[in-house]
């Protein structure tokens, strides 16, 4: 993404269904509610609000903390300010529970037609004339708009297909809140209703030569652009996803800040898990989704969780993606492993992390694994390169500590994560296969592991940037730091394994997390993290 020029904000719309709309809030109603008794009603002096719902000025009444209700419809509603970034949310007829985010510093984007004329410069380079876009991020990230219509990724079911001199957003109308549509045309984006895009292409009379991915453009839509005499369609990889998969300064900045809360939210999780399991309450792979939730949901930014959370215990963590169930779950005992992967999506970033937990007592074999899990971590975090090498280069610096005792694990190390958006995007991986150039700003994940089926499931992961180190006469020098900070256990190393490189990678990285996350925590709190925090030797 380019330098930033003015000030923008993100457009949210309303969600296209109610089993879309993943807040987890229990207030979340199916009908519109009849005002509370007045006996239960407060009053705010002097306070008015628009409401959403009918549209009129009505002094706010607070029923409970954050929650109103405009007597002159009988709709809740609740009003948040929102620092830097401004979402807006209309109820409609549908769904009577909704958000009106306000906020008095908008994040700053590139505005709409910066970004729409940076695509048209790369279709140019590519010999095309207009785009079909059908991937969701790539359009959410065009078009600065989220939604929430798939679970835990904040998009829009949408097209857009832009040319030189027009854009056309083919979406649900009724959705578009009046804000929304008028932002988007001001900016040279005019709407269309979803179910036309096929009529919609089909009439396109207009000569182009139309870039249309066919891995990210439905089936359908694919078929009619190739059978409209006036369009010659060109199957090719979409810009946007290198576009977007460099974060600018403003986005890094905010992505940093929610890092930080987000890591506070895992250290009370963390405190919590250990105090309820001292006390000898049992606690199953369910509980720890649910002390997660309700540290992270704390958060005034909070919008959902990046993904559905993977608390595996024992043997259930060599299941890359197991998934406990009521129905499918395991009791935690006092020994062995508990492997935790989860994040959440905030209104100025998306987060995702994994811890391995010891619980108690370990096998020899379990604190090997982890030692050489913990030195493949740390050796791409560490890592320093040419600009040349690509992302299947670097992915071998991350696996050879494995190696070196024949093991590997058969996934990628790392992957690229949105800003505020899905938690798996692209065009950058560390894996086998991906050539993509690494380049400043980059965002990807660090998360080697191992996986003993039946066993055991080790898996430690930070986001990390990429960013430049330094230029010489050797050429220009890339390297990582990360944007994740919370403490890794050390009491499962075994001391000997690490080098002093990696001790010392270990220890100055939890300085930092000290450093970052003490001003942010109680007493009681700081105490547990520097005992967390303290420096090995081994």
């Amino acid at each position: 993404m380019p330098a930033i020029l003015r000030r923008r904000k993100l457009i949210s719309i309303k969600p296209e269904r109610k089993n879309a709309v993943t807040y987890r809030k229990e207030e979340v109603q199916a009908e519109v509610m009849t005002p509370p008794p007045a006996a239960d009603q407060q009053k705010i002096p002097g306070s008015t609000v628009v409401c959403p719902a009918c549209k009129r000025e009505v002094n706010k009444a607070e029923v409970e903390k954050n929650k109103y209700v405009c007597y002159e419809c009988g709709s809740y509603f609740r009003v948040r300010t929102k620092n830097r970034i401004r979402m807006v949310a209309d109820a409609g007829t549908f769904e009577p529970w909704f958000e009106y985010l306000e906020s008095e510093n908008p994040l700053d984007f590139p505005e709409y037609e910066e970004k729409l004329e940076q695509l048209r410069g790369k279709l140019k380079e590519q010999g095309c004339t207009a785009q079909l876009v059908g991937k969701l991020d790539n359009l959410a990230w065009l078009l600065n708009l989220r939604a929430m219509d798939i679970e835990c990724t904040p998009y829009a079911m949408a097209y857009c297909y832009v040319t030189p001199n027009r854009a056309v957003l083919f979406i649900d109308q009724a959705r578009v809140t009046p804000e929304a549509k008028a932002e988007l045309e001001a900016n040279g984006v005019t709407l269309a209703d979803y179910d036309s895009i096929l009529d919609g292409m089909a009439a396109e009379t207009e000569p182009q030569t139309v870039l249309a991915e066919s891995a990210t453009v439905n089936y359908a839509v694919y078929q009619v652009l190739e059978n409209n005499p006036a369009l010659t369609v060109k199957d090719a990889a979409d810009p946007l996803l290198a576009m977007k998969g460099v974060k600018n300064e403003v986005e890094l900045a905010h992505l940093r800040e929610s890092h930080l809360r987000d890591a506070v939210a895992m250290v009370r999780f963390q405190i919590e898990l250990e105090n309820r399991l001292a006390s000898g309450e049992q606690l199953t792979e369910l509980t720890v989704d649910e002390i997660l939730h309700k540290y992270r949901s704390a958060d005034d930014k909070f919008l959902v969780e990046s993904f559905g959370t993977i608390a595996a215990y024992g043997g259930n963590a060599a299941m890359m993606h197991y998934h406990a169930t009521p129905e499918d779950h395991a009791v935690l005992q006092r020994k062995g492993f508990l492997l935790v992967d989860s994040g959440a999506t905030y209104l100025d970033g998306t987060t995702d992390i994994t811890r391995t937990y010891p619980l108690g007592e370990l096998t020899e074999d379990e604190r090997l694994f982890y030692t050489w899990t913990l030195q493949c971590h740390i050796d791409i975090a560490k890592a320093v390169w040419l600009d040349y090498c690509d992302c299947h280069m670097l992915d071998t610096i991350a696996r050879e500590p494995l190696w070196r005792h024949l093991i590997n694990y058969r996934c990628g190390t790392g992957h690229s994560v949105s800003f505020v958006g899905n938690v798996h995007e692209g065009p950058h991986a560390l894996n086998g296969r991906n050539t993509t150039l690494m380049r400043p700003g980059m965002i990807v994940t660090d998360e080697p592991g191992v996986y003993e089926a039946g066993e055991v499931g080790i898996r430690i992961e930070n986001e990390i940037e990429c960013y430049h180190k330094a230029d010489n006469q050797y050429g220009t020098f890339l390297a990582f730091r990360p944007l994740t900070f919370v403490p890794i256990a050390t009491s499962p190393i075994v001391p000997g394994v690490l080098d002093k490189e990696q001790i010392a990678w270990l220890n100055d990285y939890h300085r930092k997390v000290f450093e970052q996350l003490a001003p942010r925590l109680t007493e009681d709190e700081r105490a547990w993290l520097a005992e967390k925090c303290a420096a090995i030797g081994c």
